[in-house]
């Protein structure tokens, strides 16, 4: 342990400050190997069992971006670091020559003492290098930390200049002023890698997917619960299940990923349920702000499905305030047989308006509510 605090010592001296920049390409390609690891080939392509449920696990795999520092130091300061953490390993470009196999998380927090800015999983971390065009780091606080770094190191190369006469100028790790880029041909490979990559999962880009509810991770689980309640109390409107788990009670969902290049997140879903009249839209919705690059184009898949289901002769659906202002002056007839309407609804029924609107309770909720069904009963 004596010899590994000797060497971090000059891995984290400021005249060394330069070499850290290695940190965030190590990271990636970790990312990299743990994604061809969780893949089993030997599986036809979007079979669920090509997927390891692992792949996307942070518990076991996470790339981390933020700072660290000289502990050594009566008054360190931080540096911008990428850092991989596998359990209770953390793997590291600068710790890598002593500690191929990992170093102990408790150690590597005692001595570095990092400060975690963000953390991605292995997808998360393919898609953001294309997005930002770099390895990392990928959190505009750090790139701007970066820039600073960069101000100084000039400003240092300028004093070693004057200092040794004329020479030739030692390189930067970062451009000035400029985020650190993939160059182009990596940059391209990557960008085929990761369509590629993403094509394997069951979120293919710009494509409904149908599946059961109870099929779900608790991680896409959580994200449809999120845009649910998002877009519903955005509105006003009351919610129909207590947490993401009761969600289920509907079987199943459509799942839409609009993002370009995709994420493999869900950005929009339409939950439904097998009904004696047919299937129930029960509810519907898109990605708000949290990890929404695409809202608009969400927002324009979701309305295009709703029509596509509803003109198909399988599906209906109970609207009311926004979405039964968009059906109302559309093609999709409304159902306005008032005994097949009291049969659905049972005693959640209250009254009749006429032209085929009606009144009904909610379960969740003791506000009546004004709605219009849309589509057919089967």
């Amino acid at each position: 342990m004596k010899l590994l605090r000797k060497y971090i010592r000059g891995l984290l001296n400021e005249e060394n400050v330069r070499a850290m920049g290695q940190c965030f390409p190590f990271a990636f390609q970790k990312a990299k190997d743990w994604i061809d690891q969780h893949i089993d080939k030997t599986k036809p392509k979007r079979s669920k069992k090509r997927i390891h449920p692992d792949m996307n696990n942070m518990d076991k795999f996470k790339i981390v971006h933020g700072t660290v520092k000289n502990t050594f130091e009566e008054y360190p300061k931080p540096v911008v670091h990428g850092w991989v953490e596998m359990g209770d390993l953390v793997f590291d470009a600068q710790t890598s020559e002593m500690k191929p196999n990992g170093m102990s998380k408790k150690d590597y927090y005692e001595t570095f003492g990092p400060e975690v800015y963000k953390e991605f999983s292995a997808t998360d971390a393919l898609v953001n290098c294309i997005k930002h065009r770099g390895e990392g780091p990928w959190d505009d606080e750090l790139y701007d930390m970066i820039l600073k770094r960069d101000a100084w190191l000039k400003d240092y190369q300028l004093q070693e200049k004057a200092q040794r006469g004329e020479g030739k100028k030692k390189r930067l790790l970062y451009h000035i002023n400029k985020r650190p880029a993939v160059p182009q041909p990596k940059m391209k490979l990557l960008r085929e890698y990761t369509k590629e990559l993403l094509t394997e999962l069951a979120m293919p880009s710009m494509q409904w997917v149908d599946t059961e509810l109870g099929s779900l991770d608790p991680e896409t689980l959580d994200r449809i619960w999120d845009m649910y309640t998002n877009t519903y109390l955005s509105m006003g409107m009351d919610l129909s299940a207590p947490n993401a788990t009761g969600l289920k009670k509907y079987k199943a969902v459509f799942l839409i990923d609009v993002d370009d290049p995709p994420d493999g997140i869900p950005d929009a879903f339409i939950i439904y349920k097998p009904t004696a009249f047919g299937n129930k839209m029960a509810l519907l919705g898109t990605c708000q702000k949290d990890r929404c690059i695409g809202r608009r184009a969400a927002k324009r898949a979701v309305v295009k499905k709703m029509f596509d289901l509803l003109k198909s002769g399988g599906f209906f659906l109970e609207a009311g305030e926004k979405i039964e202002e968009i059906l109302r002056s559309s093609s999709v007839p409304p159902i306005c047989d008032e005994e097949k309407i009291k049969e659905f609804l049972g005693p959640k029924f209250v009254r009749f308006l006429g032209d085929c609107y009606y009144q009904r309770k909610l379960k969740m909720a003791s506000a009546i509510v004004t709605k219009r069904i849309y589509g057919s009963f089967g």
